[in-house]
C-alpha cells in the first residue's frame, strides 16, 4: 500500500507532467505543422489557389498561394466540388499543410478547401 507521501509525489509528477505539456513527436521540427487560412478565393490554377488573407493583428490583406493536388478535398457545406473556378471570389476556409520552402518562404499545400456560399436576403 501506498503512503501518503507516495501519493503526494505522484500527484505532483503528473501536474508537473501536465504543466509541461505533451511531448513533441519525433517528426516535428521548426516550421512545420497544420493550419487554417480563412480567406476570400481570389485566382484558381490547376495545381494552386491564391486566397487574399487578412491578417487580423495589422488588418493587411496578403495574397497567398496554396498547392492543391488529387487528395485535396474540396466542399460546399456537404457536398464534393469538382471545381473551384465558380467560386472565386467566395468566402473559403483552407485546411493547410505548411513547412519552410528551400528558399525560406513558408509553402502551403491544402488538405480541405471548405466554400462558405454566400447569405441570400
Amino acid at each position: 500500500m501506498m503512503g501518503r507521501r507516495g501519493v503526494l509525489a505522484g500527484m505532483a509528477a503528473l501536474v508537473a507532467m501536465l504543466a509541461t505539456g505533451p511531448a513533441a513527436p519525433a517528426w516535428a521540427h521548426p516550421g512545420h505543422g497544420t493550419m487554417a487560412l480563412v480567406g476570400t478565393l481570389a485566382v484558381v490554377n490547376a495545381d494552386a489557389v491564391m486566397l487574399d488573407v487578412r491578417d487580423v493583428a495589422s488588418g493587411v490583406v496578403t495574397r497567398v498561394r496554396v498547392g492543391i493536388g488529387t487528395d485535396t478535398k474540396l466542399r460546399l457545406k456537404k457536398e464534393t466540388l469538382a471545381s473551384l473556378t465558380p467560386w472565386v471570389g467566395a468566402s473559403v476556409v483552407a485546411t493547410v499543410d505548411y513547412e519552410e520552402g528551400p528558399d525560406g518562404q513558408t509553402v502551403y499545400y491544402a488538405t480541405k478547401i471548405q466554400v462558405t456560399p454566400p447569405k441570400t436576403k
